[in-house]
């Protein structure tokens, strides 16, 4: 009887594993290292985009033209998003240069993947990095093969993607190069 028992609960444990093991393959890892087949370096992203309080309508690829651009994507649900902006606005506040994020001649805005964007409270003020959103999010996913958020995009001045990763870290001024990279090493 007690062998019995021994078994039921190795049989309850077994499953249990099973079930949380499934439930990771199906809820994180695709998560986990998604970056990979993000964006064809190059392309040029087809987006259209809004500002949430103005209503304007403007081509991802025109916002911030002849610049460099770094673009975070962001889905004002995703936690991990939260925290990255959350992330933002402590270094900001102790930045030494609080209404920059970016060095000279480069364009940084956050663009949400649904119609709304974070709440200003959960977000660094939009006079400092703009927040824009997709008027269509499968056009975006489509163009950039986004897989993950948040995510960074690197557009030359041209409007042509030079890098995408997942993540959405703010990097310091001197990581932002003149030839539209961001330094490898900077977090």
């Amino acid at each position: 009887m007690q062998k019995k028992r021994h078994v039921g609960r190795l049989v309850d444990v077994a499953l249990a594993f099973m079930v949380l093991l499934t439930a990771y393959n199906t809820l994180v890892r695709p998560r986990i290292g998604a970056s990979d087949a993000m964006a064809e370096i190059g392309s040029r992203p087809e987006v259209t985009i809004r500002d949430p309080s103005s209503g304007a309508v403007s081509s991802l690829t025109d916002e911030g033209a002849g610049k460099c651009r770094m673009v975070v994507i962001y889905d004002p649900n995703c936690s991990g998003c939260r925290s990255a902006s959350l992330l933002w606005m402590r270094d900001l506040a102790t930045a030494d240069s609080r209404d920059a994020v970016a060095g000279r001649g480069w364009h940084v805005l956050w663009l949400s993947v649904l119609p709304e964007v974070l709440p200003a409270d959960l977000r660094p003020s939009s006079d400092i990095v703009p927040h824009w959103t997709v008027e269509d999010s499968r056009a975006l996913l489509q163009s950039i093969r986004l897989q993950s958020v948040p995510a960074t995009m690197v557009l030359d001045r041209n409007g042509s993607i030079v890098s995408a990763s997942a993540g959405g870290a703010l990097r310091s001024l001197e990581a932002f190069t003149d030839r539209c990279t961001i330094a490898a090493n900077e977090n």
